[in-house]
């Protein structure tokens, strides 16, 4: 992070150094072409071959443009994993990010093919919109009218912070910082610094970058190609600090597209998880798709919280049939 203070880019918003991104009208006039370009890949399809074409393109936008950090002090964070067959978990690794089957991993919002990351939910007052979320992210099938399932339970992880930790903010849609008040009273303050400190037509670019970024965060795609835009700025920006700063950037909180931005959800690579969370509690929840509505389904606990003890889930209490808690 003091590396990170010295450019002036990824830092609390609130510490961002204006004096650095007074872009001239040549920079203005590049920059607003890459992010042109970037925003031509959300109406086709990514492949591998341009994919480095669109890294290259955010490259040029990260070494220019700054990005503000903010802390995560949540409790808790929440993450699911499906059960099928009828599997119960027994082990944390089983709801972590996945470690063992490298091979399974399918390129999503921010990761490449066979690169694991960690996605969770940021906890809010409205408990059904997250815990929809979480549930929504980690198996977006469940909506799907394809899917005929008449039940269908989830593993969630209730997973504690050993210490707060900054990560980058990519959540400025208006439905996802209403269901969380700190978060808005703090972008809101970036925002506020943004336009009174720096120049305005280097604020409206920036302002530009990180709205661009939330808005592609928060669309739900028709197919998992169009990920590869989010996918390619979190690999570059992780990739440019390493490199330049030996700085980690934790991961990305940013808005919920399955539950139509109503929860913020967060991405974290897994040094970072290790670092600074552990599992404390697991339980399942469950899904109960109603006779008469193929799209409405009765909801909740699938078994007792259990306490985790040496990594071990202790899954109790568990509800078959269409009972729930």
């Amino acid at each position: 992070m003091e590396n990170q203070k010295k450019r002036g880019a990824v830092v609390y918003g609130d510490e961002i150094n204006p004096s650095q991104f007074n872009y001239s009208d040549k920079e203005i006039n590049e920059l607003s072409s890459q992010l042109d370009n970037i925003k031509s890949y959300a109406t086709k399809e990514i492949n591998q071959e341009n994919f480095q074409e669109l890294c290259d393109a955010w490259h040029k936008i990260i070494a220019k443009i700054p990005f503000a950090s903010i802390p995560v002090e949540v409790e808790w964070l929440l993450r699911a994993r499906p059960n099928f067959n009828g599997e119960i978990f027994e082990d944390e690794f089983d709801i972590s990010y996945n470690s063992k089957n490298i091979k399974d991993i399918k390129a999503s919002r921010f990761n490449r093919p066979e690169e694991s990351v960690f996605y969770g939910t940021l906890p809010s007052d409205d408990q059904t919109k997250f815990i929809a979320g979480a549930s929504l992210e980690c198996y977006k099938e469940l909506i799907s009218d394809k899917n005929d399932e008449p039940i269908q339970y989830f593993t969630f992880g209730k997973w504690h912070l050993i210490n707060k930790f900054p990560v980058i903010n990519l959540c400025f849609e208006e439905k996802a910082l209403k269901a969380h008040p700190g978060l808005k009273r703090v972008v809101d303050n970036y925002l506020e610094n943004l336009e009174k400190d720096f120049p305005h037509e280097s604020a409206l670019l920036i302002k530009e970058c990180w709205f661009l970024l939330s808005k592609l965060a928060s669309v739900r795609y028709e197919y998992d190609q169009q990920y590869f835009i989010t996918t390619a700025f979190f690999c570059v920006i992780r990739e440019y600090y390493k490199i330049y700063y030996d700085d980690l950037i934790n991961g990305i909180i940013y808005p919920s597209s399955m539950v139509d931005g109503d929860a913020v959800n967060i991405v974290l690579v897994p040094e970072a998880v290790n670092k600074y969370l552990y599992l404390k509690q697991a339980f399942m929840y469950k899904y109960v798709r109603s006779i008469d509505n193929k799209r409405s389904y009765d909801c909740g606990l699938g078994s007792l919280i259990s306490e985790v003890v040496d990594h071990k889930l202790n899954i109790m209490g568990i509800k078959y049939g269409r009972d729930i808690y």
